[in-house]
């Protein structure tokens, strides 16, 4: 996989309530994706969401997407199901849940 540490994707815009910034998807983050998709078994627009949780830094990928297991460890970033502020267990009946 492409060494993604030499630099963070430029940020475009930051939401200082919720913490999350938009990364641009450049040539290193494609190539990471294509990458990541092979290493994986990703369909391309779940390795390019990956590659630029990478890229970005993030050490959690917030998704209700069944292809990232929650739990699961990908290339350093943890996928984890959303949770509600309050509520100690994920919401149900979204896609994925079994």
């Amino acid at each position: 996989m492409p060494h993604l540490q030499a630099g963070r994707a430029p940020v475009e815009s930051r939401d200082r309530v919720s913490g999350t910034h938009r990364v641009e998807v450049d040539l290193l983050v494609a190539k990471a994706a294509r990458s990541i998709a092979r290493q994986h078994g990703l369909k391309p627009v779940d390795a390019i969401h990956l590659a630029t949780a990478v890229r970005a830094g993030a050490d959690q990928l917030l998704t209700w997407d069944p292809h990232f297991p929650d739990g699961a460890v990908l290339e350093g970033v943890t996928c984890v199901r959303p949770h509600l502020v309050g509520l100690p267990q994920p919401l149900e009946g979204f896609p994925g849940d079994e």
